[in-house]
C-alpha cells in the first residue's frame, strides 16, 4: 500500500490536535472548519489500527477498541465541547474522506449532508457483533472468570453490551427524529 494514501490530508494536519489518553489514535478538534463542534478520532500509523483504512477492514478482534474510543470519545466531547453525552453523535463515514480508519463526534444537530453515508459506531459494533457470533462466543469463553460467571447469570457479557448499544442507537435516533421535526 502507498503511504500517499495513508497520508492526512492537510486540512487535517493543520487542525489542533486534542490529548487522549489512547496511544492508537490521535484526536482533532476540526470545529473550526465545519462551523460546530467536531471532532474526529484518527488511527495512528503505529497503532492496532494502522492497517484499517475504512469499516470494511474491521474484525471480530477491533470490537473492545471501539467500545473503548466509543466511551472514551464521547466523554472527550462532552468535556472540550460542553455537549451533552446523549447529545453526541458518534460515526464512522462510508465511504470515507481519507484512507485512514477516523471516526467522527458531532452533536446530534449537526448536519452537514452527512446522513447518507454515516454509520453510527454503535450499530457498526452490533453488526460486528452480530457477523462474528462464533468468534464472539470462543473469546469469550476464554476471558470469563468465575467473577464474570456469576456477574453475567443471566447471558453473556456481549448480550449486555448489545441491549446497551442498541438501547441508545434508539436513543440517538429518536433524538434526531425529534431535532428534525423541530427543525421542518
Amino acid at each position: 500500500q502507498s503511504k500517499k494514501i495513508l497520508e492526512l490530508p492537510e486540512w487535517l494536519k493543520s487542525s489542533p490536535k486534542v490529548t487522549f489518553e489512547d496511544l492508537d489514535f490521535d484526536v482533532y478538534d476540526v470545529s473550526a472548519k465545519y462551523k460546530a463542534p467536531y471532532l474526529l478520532i484518527v488511527a495512528n500509523s503505529n497503532g492496532s489500527f494502522k492497517n484499517v483504512k475504512s469499516l470494511r477492514d474491521l474484525t471480530k478482534a477491533h470490537i473492545t477498541k471501539l467500545e473503548s474510543i466509543r466511551t472514551k470519545g464521547k466523554s472527550l466531547f462532552k468535556e472540550s465541547k460542553q455537549v451533552d453525552e446523549k447529545y453526541a453523535r458518534v460515526f464512522v463515514k462510508y465511504p470515507s474522506d481519507f484512507h485512514r480508519f477516523h471516526i467522527h463526534i458531532t452533536s446530534i444537530d449537526f448536519n452537514d449532508g452527512l446522513a447518507e453515508n454515516m454509520h453510527l459506531l454503535s450499530k457498526i459494533i452490533n453488526h460486528l457483533n452480530i457477523t462474528f457470533p462464533e468468534e464472539s462466543k470462543q473469546v469469550e469463553e476464554a476471558n470469563q472468570t468465575s467473577q464474570l460467571a456469576t456477574e453475567n447469570q443471566g447471558g453473556p457479557k456481549s448480550g449486555n453490551i448489545q441491549k446497551e448499544e442498541e438501547k441508545e442507537a434508539q436513543q440517538v435516533d429518536s433524538l434526531e427524529q425529534g431535532y428534525y421535526q423541530r427543525v421542518q
